[in-house]
């Protein structure tokens, strides 16, 4: 999926079919991205893949695997110039839950993954961005700041 992101994908199939999607977007698509303050230095790249595995109970359950990559460009916090910063590789694991309230039980005890509700019409493009957004740092500075004009 070349130039965008993934859009609705039903959650439990997706992971027991065990399908694996991949691209890059230019970080300029990512509306909430921009929102943020910040883009990034050549595409973004994703991963998603769905699996089945056993968790901490040994209970077999569906998974969600997200992964990206990419170079965070943000405004420096001293002179707001752009900072372009080292590239960032962030993978992060779901488990899908039956309801909201199972997922926000089982999320407490959960060891090695995020616990989320399945949805059949799981918006992977959004989560996908999540992602990005989360990755983002709080803040950053140029060693030295470029000179005002």
């Amino acid at each position: 999926m070349e130039g965008k992101l993934p859009g609705r994908i039903d959650s439990v199939h997706f992971a027991r079919s065990r399908q694996h999607l991949e691209g890059e977007v230019a970080g300029d698509r990512l509306l909430r991205l921009a929102e943020a303050g910040a883009t990034s230095e050549g595409p973004i790249r994703w991963a998603a893949s769905g699996s089945t595995g056993r968790d901490e109970l040994d209970r077999l359950r569906d998974f969600l695997t997200i992964a990206v990559a990419f170079r965070p460009v943000i405004p420096c916090a001293r002179c707001l110039e752009p900072v372009v910063l080292a590239e960032v590789e962030v993978e992060n694991r779901f488990r899908f839950a039956a309801s909201e309230e199972q997922a926000a039980r089982e999320d407490r005890a959960a060891q090695d993954c995020d616990v989320i509700a399945h949805d059949s019409k799981l918006d992977l493009g959004a989560l996908i961005e999540d992602e990005v957004l989360l990755a983002l740092p709080m803040l950053a500075t140029h060693e030295k700041c470029p000179d005002p004009l």
